[in-house]
């Protein structure tokens, strides 16, 4: 009796075993399969835009906030700080001068 409860539940073991190895091999080729699909797809779009790819590759970078296009609009809003300001003295120095030209005896 023990021998034949023995032998039935290594066959109810088997069986289980091979059920779990059949679901794994048939989701494996369904993943294989859909890589396989899904590598297809970004090829086409590869060939389709690839002329594009390195501009593409910039935006990427600029939108994490590090792109060439993000450094290069920093940098000019420096230089026009720097513009301005240097415009603002200018501009005093100018009415200063206006000023001293209609009342020369002020100096």
């Amino acid at each position: 009796m023990f021998q034949c409860l023995t032998e039935q539940l290594r066959k109810l073991r088997r069986v289980r075993a091979d059920r779990v190895v059949a679901e794994l091999t048939h989701n494996r080729n369904l993943a294989t399969e859909h890589l396989a699909a899904v590598t297809s797809r970004l090829h086409e779009i590869e060939v389709k835009f690839a002329a594009d790819l390195g501009e593409l590759r910039n935006l990427s970078g600029s939108i994490s906030g590090d792109g060439t296009n993000r450094r290069v609009l920093e940098a000019t809003t420096r230089e026009l700080r720097a513009a301005e300001s240097l415009l603002e003295k200018q501009q005093a120095l100018y009415q200063v001068l206006v000023a001293e030209a209609k009342a020369p005896q002020c100096l």
